[in-house]
C-alpha cells in the first residue's frame, strides 16, 4: 500500500541494531529498476524557481548541518528534482537532494542516482557515514535516530547494500533530516519537496545510512 503523502538517507563501518515500536507503516517504494547515471550539473533548483530559498556559506560540523537543514526547509513545496533529464519527479529524490546541496554551496555531489550520490559524498573527503540499518533484521528505532542523527544529515536508504548493488529505480530513497524524526525529501507521488515523518517512506528499506557533511570542499 502506498501512502499518498510527500517524502522525505557517521562513522564508516559502525553498525547499529535497531527495532521499531509503534511507528507508522512503511510506504511502498516506487516501482522500477532502471538506473540513472545522472552526473550533469542541475540547470535550476525547481520549476518554482529559487525565490525564498535560503542562501548559506557552510563552515563545519553542527553549524554546517544546521544551515543545510535550513536550506532544505526553505525549499519545501518546490519541485527540486529538475535539471537532471528526468521526465517526472517519480524517481527524483537524489536529484532533489543534489539541488539542495548545490544551493547550500556543496557542489561535489550531483546525481539522480542515490548510490552514485552516496559515492560522490563519501569521495569528497568532507563527510562521514553512520550505518543505521544493516539488513532486514534491523528496524528503524526512534531512540537510535535521536542518539546518532543531527539536523542536516543526509539519509540514504537501500534495498541492498550500496557497496555491492546499484539499487536503481525505486530500490533506493534519500532526503535531508530536519530533526531526528522528520525529513525533507522528494515525494514520489507528486514530485514535491516535503517534510515528513521519516518512517512514512524509509521503513521500507532495510539498509539505511546517514552521511554527515563536515565542511565545504572549497
Amino acid at each position: 500500500m502506498r501512502w499518498k503523502v510527500g517524502t522525505s538517507e557517521l562513522i564508516i563501518g559502525v553498525a547499529f541494531a535497531t527495532s521499531l515500536s509503534g511507528a507508522p507503516a512503511a510506504s511502498a517504494a516506487p516501482s522500477g529498476t532502471g538506473a540513472f547515471t545522472g552526473t550533469g550539473a542541475p540547470v535550476n533548483a525547481g520549476s518554482s524557481g529559487t525565490s525564498g530559498i535560503a542562501k548559506v556559506d557552510p563552515v563545519s560540523s553542527k553549524e554546517t548541518g544546521a544551515k543545510l537543514a535550513l536550506v532544505a526547509e526553505s525549499c519545501l513545496g518546490k519541485k527540486m528534482w529538475t535539471g537532471y533529464g528526468l521526465s517526472s519527479g517519480y524517481l527524483g529524490c537524489a536529484a532533489a537532494v543534489s539541488n539542495v546541496l548545490k544551493i547550500s554551496g556543496f557542489k561535489y555531489a550531483h546525481s539522480a542516482a542515490v548510490t552514485q550520490l552516496r559515492n560522490q559524498l563519501l569521495g569528497s573527503r568532507c563527510t562521514r557515514e553512520i550505518i543505521v540499518r544493516k539488513g532486514p533484521k534491523d528496524e528503524l528505532l526512534d531512540s537510535k535516530l535521536v542518539s546518532v542523527a543531527r539536523p542536516g544529515d543526509i539519509v540514504l536508504a537501500f534495498m541492498k547494500p550500496p557497496e555491492s548493488d546499484w539499487n536503481g529505480g525505486g530500490n533506493a530513497h534519500c532526503g535531508i533530516l530536519s530533526n531526528s524524526s522528520e525529513i525533507c525529501t522528494n515525494d514520489w507521488n507528486d514530485g514535491i519537496w516535503k517534510k515528513l515523518n521519516i518512517h512514512l517512506m524509509f521503513d521500507y528499506y532495510p539498509y539505511l545510512r546517514i552521511v554527515r557533511v563536515e565542511k565545504n570542499s572549497r
